[in-house]
């Protein structure tokens, strides 16, 4: 039987969904919520499991209890994105009375390309008595084709509280992803957060 990284992943490391949420201050402005130090904290141990998984793999050490071979997903591979998000950005991009978002993302390691794309997300409420919603989401990387339409997309789902996003799919690029998306900063004017996928594909 064949398993992915991303399927031994979800075994190791427990995961909810987390959707960013404006709120109005005391002064009556419209913010951006503080991420929960727990969810950046979670999203920083999942980054360094990561990174420490792919330096045994590397260097050829022995590998943890549970370890699947590389060898076993033929076809397959698995990639890490770091994503930063304007914090101005994310505010403005609201409406729908907060149910959606559409704003501009960039690739941490080179911001000096500019926007590479958007995330675009939209909330359905679950309960009247809380905030309690769930969440489909995309980010969806530029350029459009001649028709306007984004031909590489990461598809994203999941409750709006908790540590991370789960990764349900993908186009283009990205098709048959799974995998996870975390946040692991938020200095006060830019989101820092991680997209890491594994291909599902077997060609």
């Amino acid at each position: 039987m064949k398993i992915s990284f991303a399927t031994l992943f979800t075994l190791l490391v427990p995961t909810a969904a987390y959707r960013l949420k404006i709120i109005t201050d005391e002064n009556g402005e419209r913010r951006l919520k503080p991420i929960p130090k727990s969810v950046i904290e979670h999203g920083r141990k999942m980054k360094e499991l990561i990174t420490a998984r792919r330096l045994q793999q590397e260097s050829g050490e022995s590998q943890p209890a549970g370890y699947v071979d590389p060898s076993q997903w033929s076809g397959k591979y698995c990639k890490e994105w770091n994503v930063r998000a304007n914090i101005t950005e994310v505010v403005g991009s609201e409406s729908d009375g907060g149910h959606t978002h559409s704003f501009p993302i960039y690739f941490a390691e080179q911001m000096g390309l500019g926007a590479v794309g958007y995330f675009q997300d939209a909330a359905t409420p679950t309960s009247d008595e809380d905030e309690s919603c769930v969440f489909n989401a995309a980010f969806n990387f530029l350029p459009p084709n001649e028709n306007g339409q984004f031909d590489n997309q990461v598809a994203i789902s999941g409750l709006c509280e908790g540590n991370s996003n789960v990764i349900t799919g993908g186009t283009g690029d990205f098709a048959c992803a799974s995998g996870y998306e975390y946040f692991t900063g938020d200095d006060g004017d830019w989101l820092d957060f991680t997209v890491y996928y594994c291909s599902g594909c077997e060609w």
